[in-house]
């Protein structure tokens, strides 16, 4: 992706991000900026060089007030893109997105400009997470729905057989099961949190509420956002200690788009 072409979209995911900061604030939710996002912020103060997405993270009750909120929203510039909203989502979180924009995935997914939402549900600690097959469980279904969400190109025989045996089940019959087995520990004094939808390793990704809360604040791209309490255990554990050493070239993996435009209705559209 040319540089000129990752800053403006670095630009419009900013414009998301204070939208989605905009929101929580008015309505005192919780967030704070997850995964690279939040490495960027701490080693980079801002995006890391080649990365090019934003992704933040709420706990369960605020998220659902959050998606309450959006999904009834007329925001002429942004929209959530969740299954209540869209019939043929595929994600077990939430995308708030910039109108008339479009981002055309790698693998074809067509979608407007986003942000990632990812929610935090309670669970009793890193051994549950370890030795649960709930964790398992979800993530296959959570697989099936990104598979009718995305398409069958590329897929193995026995996702394809998966595919076909539920093709005839909606997408929000998952997402209910889903969403009632991430929760099931949500009215329990249980202690930590986990990310199901995390692309990382999910014992790692089990961390004491005390570890994220109350939150810190740190510069990403001239801004004060929200960050893990103690963000140096979670990105330790999600990168390693040496989270702060640049990983090496080869490694540097970014979302380059098919296309991406910056404004539908103008046919402003850029191959990648």
């Amino acid at each position: 992706m040319e540089d000129a072409i990752r800053n403006r979209l670095r630009e419009v995911q900013l414009q998301i991000l204070d939208a989605i900061v905009r929101i929580c604030n008015e309505n005192g939710l919780r967030y704070c900026l997850t995964g690279g996002t939040c490495l960027g912020a701490v080693r980079h103060k801002g995006f890391i060089p080649w990365d090019d997405d934003v992704d933040v993270k709420m706990p369960r009750a605020d998220y659902n007030r959050f998606i309450e909120i959006t999904s009834k929203s007329n925001d002429p510039d942004f929209f959530l893109d969740y299954y209540m909203t869209n019939p043929t989502y595929g994600r077990c979180f939430a995308k708030y997105c910039k109108r008339n924009t479009l981002f055309i995935e790698p693998n074809g997914q067509r979608q407007s400009i986003y942000v990632d939402i990812f929610v935090q549900d309670k669970v009793p600690g890193p051994e549950w997470t370890a030795k649960s097959k709930l964790p398992t469980f979800i993530h296959k279904l959570d697989a099936i729905t990104t598979v009718r969400w995305e398409g069958l190109e590329g897929r193995d025989l026995k996702t394809r057989i998966v595919y076909w045996l539920t093709r005839w089940m909606p997408v929000r019959w998952f997402f209910k099961w889903e969403t009632k087995l991430m929760t099931r520990f949500e009215n329990t004094d249980a202690k930590y949190y986990l990310n199901y939808g995390s692309p990382y390793n999910l014992v790692k990704e089990t961390i004491p509420i005390s570890e994220f809360e109350p939150y810190a604040q740190l510069e990403f791209e001239g801004k004060m956002y929200n960050v893990p309490r103690n963000w140096n255990l979670y990105l330790s554990n999600i990168y390693g200690d040496d989270y702060m050493t640049l990983p090496p070239v080869e490694k540097r993996v970014t979302h380059y788009p098919q296309f991406i435009s910056f404004d539908t209705t103008k046919d402003d559209i850029h191959n990648k």
